[in-house]
């Protein structure tokens, strides 16, 4: 420990003279600078994320408490970290554990109606995440101050092994290293540690999330949840939705593990289409929903060879993105990239289809000859990059 304070911050619960002297440098940092400015200074050390959001959120609800005009109410409990099966949150409650899952196996069973189901898609595809899911939605560099603790937070109570926290650890060093200066921690003469200053103005309003045709991020999700289901409302819409954005994500290199395709639109595929939104625009939506589609014909190919429904299937899902809903006259685009990718995939096993655009009893032979060439998802993203919906 040098003079002033520490040059890392030790978490590791153990007892002795340096320990003590830590936390009595914690203590006259707080007293000195005031518990947001002393998770500043803390977060810009080694090993200062998990105490700097603690500090964060203790100056969080000192606030609260200030502000509270309830005069015969007791005081706001400072934040207890639950970590549920879903989503770690803070609770305000220390008396019980609250938990927030994505559904239940009641809630999660169709009833087998479109309505029913159709008005579960948008009620699921429109519910409120929790603010770290928000959060991470934005770029780091527009994070305000409050945004990036938070998300401090959410990683300092995440398991060392859990799947995302090495994209949200990520995302927190973008943010300090975009507004901070990432030099040695500066110290005065005395050898005091100086509150460190950005270095570009950190941004002081929360970021209202936005489509990237500059759309607000909550409209677009109604306005594409209906749209999907107004074409669609069959129970599979979901898992099929959910195939077709691991394609896009896959695709988009990232780093987060991919969502389970159980046909229940729980929190992370909630996260993952409003991400896509945001990244990507609603139009990625659409293909990501006609890519799961597809790759739904080609499970079924692969698993029991009947490909009766590729003609249909593939026209309906397909045809709209690149027609009107009413052309039923125009090149069917979709048919002919379908069967050059078909020949690119049976090449040197089977003869070659005619790129003719009509999908008869030859193509779905090719096709299900490719099924078993291919799994569904290379052949699934095969298409997709030919169809310039991936890369």
């Amino acid at each position: 420990m040098s003079e002033g304070g520490p040059n890392e911050i030790d978490t590791s619960g153990k007892v002795g003279s340096k320990y003590q002297e830590q936390e009595k440098w914690l203590n006259d940092l707080v007293r000195e600078h005031g518990l947001f400015g002393a998770a500043l200074i803390v977060g810009a050390l080694p090993g200062g994320a998990p105490v700097a959001a603690g500090l964060a959120a203790m100056d969080h609800f000192d606030k609260a408490n200030r502000q509270n005009e309830v005069k015969s109410g007791p005081p706001i409990p400072y934040p207890h970290v639950i970590v549920g099966e879903d989503q770690t949150f803070f609770s305000q409650d220390s008396g019980h554990q609250q938990t927030q899952k994505s559904d239940t196996k009641a809630e999660s069973e169709k009833s087998g109606t479109p309505s029913a189901v159709g008005e579960k898609f948008v009620e699921d595809a429109t519910r409120p995440g929790n603010e770290v899911e928000e959060v991470m939605l934005k770029d780091p560099s527009l994070w305000t101050q409050d945004e990036a603790l938070t998300v401090q937070g959410r990683v300092a109570a995440m398991a060392s092994n859990h799947p995302e926290r090495g994209h949200m650890d990520e995302a927190v060093r973008a943010f300090y290293d975009h507004h901070y200066d990432a030099d040695d921690v500066h110290r005065d003469a005395t050898g005091r540690m100086i509150e460190p200053e950005a270095r570009r103005t950190i941004p002081t309003k929360t970021l209202l999330l936005r489509t990237p045709d500059g759309e607000g991020l909550d409209e677009a999700t109604r306005r594409i949840a209906v749209k999907i289901i107004n074409s669609d409302d069959s129970p599979p819409v979901v898992r099929d939705l959910q195939s077709g954005l691991n394609l896009i994500e896959a695709d988009a290199n990232s780093r987060r593990p991919p969502i389970k395709t159980d046909g229940t639109f729980g929190p992370k595929t909630r996260s993952t289409f409003r991400r896509v939104l945001v990244t990507q625009g609603p139009g990625k939506i659409e293909e990501a929903l006609a890519l799961g589609k597809f790759r739904a014909l080609v499970d079924q190919a692969r698993k029991t060879g009947d490909t009766s429904a590729l003609k249909e299937q593939t026209e309906k899902t397909f045809g709209p993105l690149f027609r009107g809903d009413d052309d039923h006259t125009g090149e069917k685009i979709e048919a002919v990239i379908l069967q050059e990718a078909l020949n690119n995939t049976i090449d040197g096993r089977a003869e070659k289809l005619k790129v003719d655009g009509d999908i008869g009893a030859k193509t779905q032979t090719a096709f299900d000859l490719a099924s078993k060439i291919k799994d569904p998802d290379e052949l699934s993203r095969h298409f997709g990059q030919m169809l310039g919906f991936l890369v």
